[in-house]
């Protein structure tokens, strides 16, 4: 029988409720639980996944316990501790993650299968276009980021002392920056730095 006043576990840990519910039927687990909660310690993953992984020892080699699957009880062990796995790793670990798996796609991709998209290709460089006009106006820089066919898109990066938009001018910037796919503004010493890409500039030949 599940232990009721352990209902709030389905919330607390990060494994489907069907592995929760068949934890809550093993009576050394609802015991450890409750000694848990008398010595007023916070009950969530971090603190019975010890307790799940010393039951398992107990019981090894056994099938069952309590009339409650060895296997599914270690099953659910196991994605309890994939999950924590995963909410660990921090942002700096998933940047660097993309980048290895990004870096392996690009080596398995050859420039000669790609084409120029055209429809894409003209809203690139309108984009372009539009920045270079108002680098013109004082004096600013505008670089175009050299990429390859298999990167697919298109990259720009302009830097302005000043920049501003009036009048029909905020129409124009509007319609090249709403074919962006990432558009990042910086501060960059005294001045501000506009980076923006446009997708699908290259697609692969059929």
């Amino acid at each position: 029988m599940i232990a009721t006043d352990f209902g709030f576990m389905y919330k607390r840990l990060s494994m489907p409720k069907f592995f929760t519910s068949q934890w809550l039927h093993v009576k050394k687990f609802t015991e450890a639980l409750e000694g848990l909660e008398k010595d007023g310690v916070r009950i969530d993953d971090r603190t019975v996944m010890p307790i799940m992984e010393s039951i398992l020892a107990e019981v090894s080699g056994q099938e069952t316990i309590d009339g409650v699957s060895v296997g599914t009880l270690d099953k659910g062990l196991r994605m309890l501790k994939q999950a924590n796995d995963i909410a660990e790793k921090d942002d700096a670990w998933f940047i660097k993650k993309f980048g290895q798996v990004y870096d392996a796609v690009m080596k398995l991709r050859k420039n000669e299968d790609y084409v120029v998209n055209p429809v894409q290709m003209d809203r690139f460089l309108d984009l372009v276009q539009f920045f270079i006009r108002k680098a013109e106006e004082y004096g600013d820089k505008v670089e175009v980021e050299k990429t390859e066919p298999k990167q697919e898109f298109g990259g720009v990066t302009a830097t302005f002392v000043v920049f501003g938009v009036t009048g029909d001018e905020v129409r124009e910037f509007c319609k090249v920056l709403k074919y962006c796919s990432a558009i990042s503004i910086d501060a960059v010493e005294d001045a501000v730095c506009i980076s923006c890409t446009v997708p699908g500039v290259f697609v692969k030949a059929e």
